[in-house]
């Protein structure tokens, strides 16, 4: 399991971009969802499409690529359901081989 600062999100997000001025990978910036952006860029798809697809707004994708926000358990299994692949996958605790595959087409 991955260790992680506790902050409340208006702290978190002022950290983070103090880091990002400052030139530094922020410590804050892990996504709970490391594989979403990459398997929605190879199916070709904005945050947007892939908001409608399922029934979330652009911005929340936004928010749980860019480790702002973490989904709940239902949006976590949609998520997983549309790419074909598992929950553990999305979270990065486990790997795919044909995941990429897959969502290449």
């Amino acid at each position: 399991m991955r260790n992680r600062l506790i902050m409340s999100m208006p702290n978190r997000i002022v950290a983070k971009n103090i880091f990002r001025r400052q030139g530094y990978a922020s410590p804050m910036s892990e996504s709970a969802l490391p594989n979403l952006e990459t398997l929605r860029i190879l199916s070709g798809l904005s945050r947007k499409e892939l908001g409608a697809k399922l029934g979330l707004a652009e911005r929340s994708i936004g928010r749980y690529e860019n480790g702002e926000s973490e989904p709940g358990l239902s949006e976590l299994k949609k998520m997983a359901a549309f790419f074909g692949v598992t929950v553990a996958y999305l979270i990065g605790e486990s790997e795919d081989s044909q995941a990429l595959r897959r969502a290449r087409g």
